[in-house]
């Protein structure tokens, strides 16, 4: 009886070891995601200001394009934005 009790003890901290690499690997995965769509974003929204800028807008008006246009590029709702 002990003996099975150990194998099983065994088996469960492998399976918890197996689960615990793939689980760091998926996290450092996602921040690499994660980064890459915030860089993108920003280049997004200073795009939108310079083109803005270019258009004569005033710097308040600019920064709040920049803003919604950051915003809605990382996935926010107009609902959000508003709130």
């Amino acid at each position: 009886m002990k003996k099975i009790i150990l194998s099983m003890v065994f088996v469960f901290a492998s399976f918890t070891m197996i689960n615990a690499n793939t689980s760091i690997e998926k996290v450092k995965s996602s921040k690499l995601k994660v980064e890459i769509i915030m860089q993108t974003c920003e280049e997004e929204a200073l795009d939108i200001g310079a083109a803005a800028d270019f258009a004569g807008y005033s710097d308040e008006a600019i920064f709040k394009l920049m803003n919604v246009g950051y915003a809605l590029c990382m996935g926010y709702s107009y609902d959000d934005i508003l709130m």
